[in-house]
């Protein structure tokens, strides 16, 4: 076997494996991971993390495995890389919260951080999809983006920047467009057929009526 080959066989090794990864399984790789992190091997749990991102996970899955990156990153002093992964994942997701019983102190002040830093131009961001969507008529869409700018505005983390301008200006505008695209969405009422009125009878003529 030439020297060339060991390389080929490591990434046809590694697609097996990434392949054999179904949705239980990667549940159960993330569990380990965790362990792995408990036991404080934070370079052997960031190894299988990382491993798991390249499976493709589902977006839900995606930010539990971010977060346990971030604290593995952390632990071994990484902080730069730490912040752009909670970047990412702010971004990704600005509803995101990780479970607080699970963050560390000094992690949870970074993620409120980031919002602070982040959060004000994703939400624009998404008015502005939201408001092309409304004028496309595609009104379904429109109602969760503007949904989305609302519990976004609704932050704690963001609370004053929320009452000031372009923030409170785009709460306005949201509300008043999530408004307009819920009703379009809203069937009309079906409209009640006329009850029949029965004929009136002509009048009997009376015995004195001759």
């Amino acid at each position: 076997m030439t020297r060339h080959a060991h390389p080929v066989i490591a990434v046809l090794t590694l697609a097996m494996i990434l392949a054999a990864l179904t949705p239980s399984a990667a549940q159960e790789s993330l569990a380990n991971a965790r362990q792995l992190y408990a036991s404080a091997d934070y370079r052997s749990a960031l190894t299988m993390l990382n491993t798991l991102l390249a499976t493709s996970p589902s977006p839900q899955e995606r930010q539990s495995i971010e977060l346990y990156r971030t604290l593995c990153l952390v632990a071994i002093g990484n902080n730069d890389e730490a912040n752009k992964a909670i970047d990412a994942m702010v971004a990704r997701d600005p509803l995101y919260r990780p479970n607080m019983d699970e963050v560390p102190p000094r992690l949870r002040t970074i993620f409120s951080d980031s919002r602070k830093r982040l959060l004000p131009a994703l939400i624009q961001e998404r008015y502005v999809s939201a408001k092309a969507a409304f004028d496309r008529g595609e009104m379904k869409i429109a109602a969760d983006g503007f949904t989305q700018v609302l519990l976004a505005l609704a932050d704690p983390d963001i609370e004053v920047a929320a009452k000031q301008a372009p923030l409170a200006d785009l709460r306005v505008l949201a509300t008043g467009f999530n408004d307009l695209a819920v009703r379009a969405l809203t069937p009309p009422p079906v409209p009640v057929a006329p009850t029949a009125r029965r004929p009136l009878r002509p009048p009997t003529a009376g015995r004195y009526d001759r």
